[in-house]
């Protein structure tokens, strides 16, 4: 999805119909237009800059996998997934759900249901 460079350097969302629909596929149109209109512009740095601390390498991760996921398909994200279990030697623990973009929103129970669920598996 194109993403509009700022002078000032940060990027923002042109089409928020467009990200909408792309992001939420499942709920009527002005709800996640609405929603992305309030979305703060991305840095440019979040993009460009070299990860300074991959913490990954000495925690637990948890991930949260999106089947319906648009922005991020499936493929992508199993990507990330194998990177982090390559790079770190440790097994990335997935939770698989028909969500979007933006689970938050419209996936609620499964996220609390996934954050009870991290939560109990602390060892923190």
């Amino acid at each position: 999805m194109p993403m509009e460079l700022l002078e000032d350097g940060w990027l923002r969302q042109p089409d928020p119909e467009q990200i909408g629909t792309r992001c939420m596929p499942g709920i009527p149109r002005e709800e996640p237009t609405a929603l992305i209109r309030k979305f703060a512009n991305f840095s440019t740095y979040a993009y460009q800059d070299k990860l300074n601390y991959a913490g990954y390498k000495n925690i637990p991760v948890s991930y949260l996998f999106c089947e319906r996921d648009q922005v991020l398909p499936p493929s992508l994200q199993q990507e990330g997934i194998d990177t982090v279990e390559k790079v770190s030697g440790n097994k990335v623990h997935v939770t698989r759900i028909q969500g979007d973009h933006c689970p938050n929103w419209t996936s609620e129970a499964e996220v609390l249901n996934w954050i009870v669920d991290m939560s109990h598996r602390s060892t923190v």
